[in-house]
């Protein structure tokens, strides 16, 4: 026989507030809706990866000057391969894709 515990939720809560589970939209990110379109165009192409994995990222800002800075959300915020997803992902595809990037900074 199997019982069901009432504290399940509460775990899946637990982890879904540790690891970014939560639904909550994202601030709308800072600069030319141009240039953040650009780089939503490749981006779309990186979050089914990183989606398979429990995690997003998200665009914070694209500065007037080419920086654009990047916040990974959920599993990939506290993923100990992260460093190479934007080594190896993010920053070659974007700056490959987008001749304006000068820079791209992700937390």
């Amino acid at each position: 026989m199997v019982r069901a515990h009432g504290g399940g939720r509460a775990r899946i809560g637990f982890l879904e507030r540790i690891f970014g589970g939560g639904r909550a939209e994202p601030a709308p990110p800072d600069g030319d809706p141009v240039r953040i379109a650009q780089v939503e165009g490749v981006l779309s192409d990186v979050r089914p990866l990183l989606a398979a994995d429990g995690g997003d990222v998200h665009i914070v800002a694209v500065t007037e000057d080419g920086v654009v800075r990047l916040k990974f959300v959920g599993a990939c915020a506290h993923c100990f391969q992260s460093p190479m997803t934007i080594r190896g992902v993010l920053v070659p595809r974007i700056t490959e894709s987008l001749d304006w990037v000068r820079e791209v900074d992700v937390r």
